[in-house]
C-alpha cells in the first residue's frame, strides 16, 4: 500500500505513456494478487551458478512481459528495453532490472519443466487461498 502511494505521486511527474500506465497496472495487479511473486520464482534452481548477471525472478518476470505486453518478438522486446524511460520506470515499479531477451530465451530453454510447473502450482493456489469468494 505505502510503494503504491509512493508510486501514484511519482507517476504524476513522470512521463504518462500508454506503457508506463500499463507497468504501473501490472505492478498494481501482481501486488494484490501475488505480492511474493519475486520470491516464489527464486525458488527455481538456477544452473548458472555464481556466474548469474540476472537473478531467475528477473529472468521469468522479463519472459512474462514479453508476452503482457502483446510483443511480436523478443527482438521488440529488446528495443523497448533499450529506450531509458521504459528500463527506469520498470525497474522503479517493479525493483528488477530488464534482461536481454536472448539471456532469459537462453535460460528457459534450460530451466527444469517442473520447476515451473510448481511455480504455477504455488501461484494458482496463493490466488485460491486469499481470494476466493
Amino acid at each position: 500500500a505505502k510503494r503504491a502511494k509512493s508510486f501514484k505521486n511519482d507517476l504524476k511527474n513522470a512521463q504518462k505513456t500508454p506503457r508506463n500506465l500499463l507497468l504501473h497496472r501490472i505492478s498494481q495487479t501482481i501486488d494484490h494478487f501475488i505480492p511474493d511473486l519475486n520470491q516464489t520464482f527464486n525458488v527455481i534452481a538456477d544452473y548458472r551458478g555464481g556466474r548469474a548477471t540476472y537473478e531467475i525472478s528477473e529472468i521469468m518476470m522479463a519472459a512474462i512481459f514479453m508476452f503482457l505486453f502483446k510483443q511480436g518478438s523478443r527482438n521488440q522486446t529488446n528495443e523497448d528495453r533499450e529506450e531509458p524511460q521504459f528500463r527506469s520506470n520498470y525497474k522503479f515499479i517493479f525493483g528488477l532490472k530488464l534482461p536481454h531477451l536472448d539471456t532469459v530465451n537462453e535460460v528457459m530453454k534450460k530451466l527444469d519443466p517442473e520447476m515451473l510447473e510448481s511455480c504455477r502450482g504455488h501461484i494458482i493456489k496463493y490466488i485460491e487461498q486469499t481470494h476466493s469468494a
